[in-house]
């Protein structure tokens, strides 16, 4: 057998494998990172290494060797997370230290405010709330990445920014 035909039954072996594994991969992925866009593209991402990169593979050696390659890729997806974050929470720490202690302290307490706020969303809308404030996208990218209605999603969101509105005046008056 050559070369190019082993690569082409493990090019099918894969694709094959792909067509009937995939939803159950991308749960696994979710299930790990709670971001459904993520989840699919960590398990596209693995399934393009695994053609590109050449490796002898089987039948039997297949869904070990996918399932490893997803566990380390959603491994490298939270150390990028949580490095970003760190960046951004040191970036808001040198912004704070250029701050006078006036600002500082107004700051604290509306970020602590805001937080009391937050903690008294139910979860559903918490979640709703944080991907649009702090990740900054629309409701339609929310209800795909919570896999909701739109409709559902626009609601909770409402809700949370009509709540955390309320509280806020509150609070801070």
């Amino acid at each position: 057998m050559s070369h190019t035909s082993e690569t082409s039954d493990i090019a099918e072996q894969v694709a094959r494998y792909y067509e009937q594994h995939r939803d159950e991969m991308v749960h696994y992925v979710y299930q790990r990172t709670c971001h459904a866009c993520e989840s699919e593209d960590i398990v596209h991402d693995v399934f393009l290494r695994l053609l590109s990169s050449g490796m002898m593979v089987n039948a039997g050696t297949l869904p070990c060797l996918l399932y490893t390659m997803l566990s380390h890729s959603v491994a490298d997806w939270w150390r990028r997370k949580q490095a970003h974050e760190q960046w951004q929470q040191h970036a808001t720490m040198e912004q704070m230290d250029q701050m006078d202690p006036q600002r500082m302290c107004e700051w604290h307490d509306t970020a602590e405010a805001v937080e009391h706020c937050m903690n008294r969303l139910t979860a559903e809308q918490r979640k709703v709330y944080m991907l649009s404030i702090y990740d900054g996208l629309p409701v339609r990218e929310i209800s795909r990445e919570l896999q909701c209605d739109y409709k559902y999603t626009e609601n909770r969101l409402s809700e949370a920014r009509r709540k955390v509105r309320h509280e806020l005046r509150r609070r801070l008056a």
